[in-house]
């Protein structure tokens, strides 16, 4: 796997890890709609795939996304 993917899979992990915690949940929905809207992603899509596609055709998107997810503290 490359760099996206794997930063993709830490997301998508650490969003399962947190789903439970409802205020966790909401920061990371609201930086999820605000980044994942710039890819075009669909609703019904895998969370890892739209995460992938925003690395792929949206690379500076997708460094201020993992930037704000950590900063966040919700990625490491």
């Amino acid at each position: 796997m490359g760099e996206i993917e794997d930063l993709a899979m830490s997301v998508a992990n650490a969003y399962e890890d947190n789903y439970f915690n409802t205020a966790k949940r909401a920061v990371f929905d609201a930086v999820l709609n605000r980044y994942l809207s710039v890819a075009g992603a669909i609703a019904d899509d895998d969370l890892y795939e739209n995460i992938v596609t925003l690395g792929r055709r949206h690379p500076e998107e997708f460094a201020r996304f993992v930037d704000e997810l950590r900063q966040s503290s919700l990625l490491p």
